[in-house]
């Protein structure tokens, strides 16, 4: 099977924006970071994309998808946590058994105090959630195909709307949007799927909308309106969607498709869910443990550079212990 290289460049380039986005995070830029997280929303339009040519007609199709997927998202995460929270009874932060049970569940998003340098762990517990409905909503994507088309918008339309109320009355508001979001771009991947040319007119309509949207954003984060916690679990996790949906179609346009590609990107891109589940930690550690890091400009360009080295090679290293499990333990 040759490889689509648009999608290496594509993952490298929501990493790169997800590292940018938690060192403004950390750095206390509370204005930067509400207009730089789009990473983990381009994560999930790629996981749509790439998910959409799934078929699950049968139980063993199923099986088989999860447990390749279960294996590939808690191997990792085991292993991290196994080294992490040892680690951080002591310096004396350590989580609690509830917390570090639930981490290890991968139920960290619903965690009612989050592991230190893990917070960013949400987005595990989201994706499991958007990949347990995948046979659903591939079950729904086929039997629309064969309705009417305005039976089958009301019957997609059901997820999404589904997905925002199940979250809107709870602390993780923006979970619900970001689920439906999940739901909307798998179904419009699987109805272009076998067209090339799916991004073709949505270009530009895209980019209005997000350019409007952008500007009622300013507007609105210039207000008091942009302290209230529905507005930003809501508009502000909407907005990024659609500039995430955008920043994805932009770059598979452009980016010419190859079988090969740079060695470095698609090596990067192998290990990118690696990269994330250590990133945020080790920036954290360095801006709390050594002071230099704080020293103005100089200091936090100092400080990214040190977490991008230090987190690919935490990365590698977290990647290779996962392979050697799935082969020794798993015999995959």
């Amino acid at each position: 099977m040759k490889r689509d290289t648009r999608y290496d460049y594509i993952r490298c380039f929501a990493m790169l924006s997800v590292l940018v986005f938690h060192f403004f995070l950390i750095c206390h830029d509370t204005y930067l970071t509400s207009w730089l997280s789009t990473g983990v929303q381009i994560f999930f339009v790629l996981s749509a994309k790439l998910l959409s040519t799934k078929t699950f007609d049968s139980a063993k199709s199923v099986f088989v998808f999860f447990k390749s997927r279960v294996l590939r998202i808690y191997i990792p995460v085991w292993v991290y946590l196994l080294l992490i929270i040892p680690a951080l009874f002591i310096v004396g932060r350590g989580p609690t058994l509830t917390s570090a049970i639930m981490y290890l569940l991968g139920f960290s998003g619903f965690a009612k105090t989050s592991i230190l340098g893990l917070g960013h762990f949400w987005y595990i517990s989201v994706l499991l959630i958007c990949y347990l409905l995948l046979p659903l909503l591939y079950k729904v994507a086929k039997y629309c195909e064969k309705i009417a088309k305005k039976k089958a918008f009301v019957l997609q339309a059901i997820f999404p709307v589904v997905a925002i109320i199940m979250f809107l009355f709870t602390r993780h508001k923006y979970y619900g949007v970001n689920i439906a979001f999940f739901c909307i771009a798998y179904f419009l991947f699987y109805k272009t799927k076998k067209d090339e040319i799916w991004y073709k007119g949505r270009i530009g309509q895209l980019l209005l909308f997000s350019a409007v949207l952008i500007v009622l954003k300013a507007y609105f984060d210039s207000t008091g309106i942009a302290s209230n916690p529905y507005y930003d679990a809501l508009f502000s996790t909407g907005v990024k969607c659609i500039v995430g949906f955008m920043v994805f179609f932009l770059l598979y346009k452009i980016i010419p498709a190859q079988n090969k590609g740079s060695k470095v990107i698609n090596y990067v891109s192998d290990i990118s869910y690696e990269i994330y589940i250590v990133h945020q930690f080790i920036m954290l550690a360095l801006y709390e443990f050594f002071p230099v890091f704080k020293n103005g400009f100089v200091g936090g360009i100092l400080l990214f550079a040190c977490s991008v080295i230090l987190t690919l090679i935490n990365a590698s290293v977290l990647y290779y212990i996962k392979a050697f499990v799935e082969k020794r333990v798993f015999k995959r």
